[in-house]
């Protein structure tokens, strides 16, 4: 019994401390790159330093034997390919909620219990309960700073959802660097990235409830039942009576503060763009047309009316954009990029919003594939000025097209 309630290696626990904020950037990754170290960190230089690292790699266990690490770095690189597309780190992401809470669980107890070599014969048998326990403390702080990580990107998805921007990309970037490289220097100065990840994690709160304090703060009480509701909702979510003076919405989709929103029937269709319920500003959960708005219960797309708007808003764009994107397309090489980005935010944008992850995935890269053979032609002078606003019709269409799909199997209210 007494053996059950071995004290933990002081090193260990301050490597498994800083746990949470590697793996709530990365699942597999993270793991992997934990086993690796395990396993032949005694090898490395500054690191076969560390003593917690000498006797590791000796005899390896199942955490750190080959057939796992072989399984780990498919699975890490897997991720690392998947985080690069849109489409992929969404699908991932509901896989990700639970692979990183559950990675973690296991590399700390692979961490902790590095030093058995019958660890394989049994997890629970040759762990101490006090291994047990700080293994669910880790997993539970991962997923709660997972939940904090995934509902700050959600700012930005629903903002930009095919980062035309490439902010999400350069997140991306930044946390495959955090998940490796990081995790890596916690082995050799465990309180300064300790100190860092807690630096990062405040900012990342911070950010959060700075989003939430805004939202919160733009409402305004109802002139009819007193109910709080955005300054830029058209409608109570509650009671249904007009907002007297709805103001317009940031590309953020936040309300902007004394700035009126103009025509109603221009607003709502602003607001839906932004996958914000049109007659409540309320965001909304889902990519798709066939949905109902949590706050007031209304169905965005119900009315014949609201789809014949916001479908002909976007094809009025038509023209403007193809003009716009072919001035970008005069310039060789350095224009498509912005002439990109531009009909994406302007035509794109709108028409996926409302469209379901996967059939996005399927219809981003098979227009990626097609624009691989009229990307090359931008550079050829006279023909290249057509290339830009040749793809940004193609999209439009292709979009266009899965949108009204969607629309026509989604019931009238």
């Amino acid at each position: 019994m007494i053996a059950a309630f071995q004290p933990m290696d002081i090193n260990a626990i301050l490597l498994t401390f800083g746990l949470p904020a590697f793996f709530a950037s990365r699942a597999f990754t993270t793991t992997f790159v934990t086993a690796l170290v395990l396993r032949f960190g005694d090898t490395l230089p500054y690191l076969k330093e560390i003593e917690f690292l000498q006797a590791t790699g000796a005899e390896p266990i199942w955490f750190t034997s080959l057939p796992i690490l072989l399984g780990l770095g498919t699975l890490a690189t897997l991720e690392l390919v998947g985080t690069k597309f849109n489409e992929a780190e969404e699908l991932l992401g509901e896989v990700h909620k639970y692979a990183k809470t559950g990675m973690s669980f296991v590399t700390t107890m692979g961490i902790l219990s590095a030093k058995e070599a019958g660890f394989i014969e049994g997890v629970l048998d040759q762990a101490g309960m006090l291994d047990i326990a700080w293994a669910l403390t880790v997993a539970v702080g991962t997923q709660l700073l997972t939940t904090l990580r995934n509902s700050t990107i959600g700012i930005l998805i629903d903002a930009d959802p095919d980062d035309d921007v490439g902010l999400r990309g350069l997140i991306s970037w930044f946390e495959d660097l955090w998940g490796g490289f990081g995790l890596l220097l916690i082995f050799l100065f465990p309180l300064l990235i300790l100190g860092i990840a807690a630096a990062l994690i405040g900012i990342i709160w911070l950010i959060r409830k700075q989003a939430e304090r805004r939202e919160e703060k733009s409402k305004v009480p109802c002139t009819s039942c007193q109910t709080p509701m955005y300054q830029s909702a058209p409608h109570c979510p509650s009671c249904g009576a007009n907002n007297p003076q709805p103001v317009t919405i940031s590309f953020f989709g936040t309300a902007q503060i004394g700035k009126p929103a103009g025509p109603l029937a221009e607003h709502s269709v602003r607001l839906a763009r932004k996958r914000r319920c049109p007659r409540c500003a309320t965001r909304l959960e889902v990519k798709d047309t066939n949905q109902n708005c949590t706050a007031c219960g209304q169905a965005p797309f119900g009315t014949q009316d609201f789809r014949d708007r916001y479908t002909s808003a976007v094809t009025a764009r038509l023209p403007k954009v193809l003009l716009i994107s072919g001035l970008f397309s005069l310039v060789p090489i350095f224009g498509a990029i912005p002439g990109i980005i531009y009909y994406r935010f302007a035509l794109v944008a709108p028409l996926r919003a409302y469209i379901p992850t996967g059939q996005g995935f399927f219809l981003r890269w098979f227009l990626r594939i097609l624009f691989l053979f009229i990307i090359t032609a931008q550079v050829i002078p006279g023909i290249g000025a057509f290339m830009i606003p040749l793809m940004a019709f193609i999209s439009y269409t292709v979009y266009r097209g899965a949108l009204s799909s969607r629309l026509s199997e989604t019931p009238l209210s």
